[in-house]
């Protein structure tokens, strides 16, 4: 008998530092998560999914008790996430590793790589991208997240892919519940377009019920029930409808202390006619003095697109700081170029003197629409038959897929090209839909930025309307026609 009790108690001993054991691993992989070299923190990451939710839950709370300010960001806000939907694959025979597609998203996250070379890389993955292998991208991206200043690239692909591939996916079982597992396992993250997968299925789910309805009676995933019974109560679309309204009204009122009622006050914008004296007196005063400078700027805001390259060159005259504090005299030159006419110069903008010569020997060279026309194709970015002319449905495909939010927890959307093709577009039809000729529109007392998304959906109905393109009612939405 005391034998026994003997070996109960050693038994107990050894379970217990075994579990001593896993819970210091756990520990130590956490820690090693914040390590400044990518691929230690990433395998750390990786190896964490063998452990249990339990242990996981336990320690992101006492990491976030302690007020533990990782370098990495909250990185494990993508663990349980990840770990999911990692294992959901290995059980059903997914492809979330693929060496070929990882290479390639590696390459797209260079934050310098020229515009050209990652819009076509993107391409290229979207066009060799199966529904067995898609997932391969959105573990990269929870894996990748915290070393990455955004992911609109993967936005873009996973949102073109889909819609792509949305017939075959909605037919078959396996497919389907694998992109409604993904859809609530990334719906932690709902502020950035990986929260916007029940999009795809539209406003109504009618047509899908057939679907749907028996996948909710057979499967015992929690997260496929959740999603389905999302889709079925028609909840998602709801909460879609209220913040458009929300957005409409903000955007109303934001002007609405202006002389003329909105949108009405957008045909007028005051034209200075002795642009360049103007601003030659007012860069002989101290620009060092805010009032001054705030007056200058006020000036080069105004700039017509025919008043660009004086505005540009007199935009050096103002002393600057990058982010990182260093000089920067380019700094109000690209915000004319991105802020007021968007003129897609590479996605970095401007980067040296010598970049800005370039853009003005090209200013100077070119019409408008001659341009935007160089410098979209400088970007790769196609918008033509093989004889030449516009191809209107590359554009509507374009101004659909290219407005490409963030994947996670962002507001920057990356938009690279959509006002140049709406330019282009309104020099064709001779009409701008009522929308200002710039990018930002200013009254002369208040300045409204950014109706890039605005144009976007109004000459992709204009297209439409026009029969200029072939449209489906069972076309899927993209991400960014479908935020919660």
């Amino acid at each position: 008998m005391r034998a026994l009790f003997s070996i109960l108690i050693l038994l107990f001993n050894v379970s217990a530092e075994a579990q001593h054991i896993y819970s210091i691993n756990a520990y130590s992989l956490y820690l090693q998560m914040e390590d400044t070299d990518k691929r230690i923190a990433i395998a750390a990451f990786e190896k964490l999914f063998d452990f249990d939710t339990k242990t996981i839950d336990s320690l992101n709370l006492e990491f976030q008790i302690a007020g533990t300010k990782f370098t990495n960001g909250p990185y494990w806000d993508y663990l349980l996430p990840a770990r999911k939907l990692h294992l959901y694959c290995v059980q059903n025979n997914f492809n979330d590793k693929d060496t070929a597609v990882i290479a390639r998203l590696n390459f797209l996250s260079n934050y310098y790589l020229p515009y050209c070379n990652r819009y076509t890389a993107e391409n290229a993955l979207i066009s060799t991208l199966t529904l067995n292998n898609i997932s391969t991208v959105e573990l990269w991206a929870l894996e990748n997240a915290p070393f990455l200043e955004s992911l609109n690239s993967i936005s873009r692909i996973v949102d073109k892919f889909y819609s792509k591939h949305w017939k075959e996916l909605i037919r078959n079982r396996r497919y389907l519940k694998l992109y409604l597992k993904t859809t609530n396992v990334l719906w932690f993250n709902h502020s950035g377009s990986c929260g916007n997968y029940l999009g795809k299925f539209g406003e109504s789910t009618t047509a899908n019920r057939p679907f749907l309805k028996p996948l909710l009676q057979e499967t015992t995933d929690e997260d496929i029930k959740n999603a389905i019974t999302e889709l079925l109560n028609g909840d998602y679309w709801g909460k879609v409808n209220t913040k458009k309204e929300e957005v409409l009204n903000f955007r109303a009122k934001e002007i609405s202390d202006t002389s003329l009622p909105w949108p009405a006050n957008m045909r007028y914008a005051p034209i200075i006619l002795n642009f360049e004296d103007t601003l030659k007196a007012l860069s002989k005063c101290d620009l060092t003095n805010n009032s001054v400078k705030e007056k200058y700027l006020k000036i080069l805001a105004l700039a017509t697109y025919t008043q660009l390259g004086t505005a540009l060159q007199y935009s050096l005259k103002i002393k600057s700081v990058d982010l990182d504090g260093k000089p920067d005299s380019l700094w109000y030159a690209n915000a004319l170029l991105e802020e007021h006419f968007d003129i897609p110069v590479g996605g970095r903008l401007l980067g040296s003197m010598d970049s800005l010569k370039d853009f003005l020997r090209n200013y100077y060279s070119y019409s408008e629409r001659e341009l935007y026309k160089y410098y979209l194709k400088k970007d790769c970015i196609n918008i033509y038959t093989k004889h030449g002319k516009l191809d209107f449905q590359k554009i509507y495909n374009i101004l659909k897929f290219d407005y490409s939010p963030a994947y996670f927890n962002t507001t920057y959307n990356r938009t690279e090209g959509i006002f140049a093709i709406t330019k282009i577009l309104e020099y064709h039809f001779n009409t701008t839909l009522g929308l200002p000729l710039k990018n930002q529109h200013s009254d002369g007392f208040n300045y409204i930025s950014n109706f890039t998304l605005e144009r976007r959906e109004k000459w992709m109905k204009y297209l439409v309307a026009h029969h200029l393109v072939k449209v489906s009612k069972n076309d899927t939405y993209a991400f960014i026609d479908c935020r919660s």
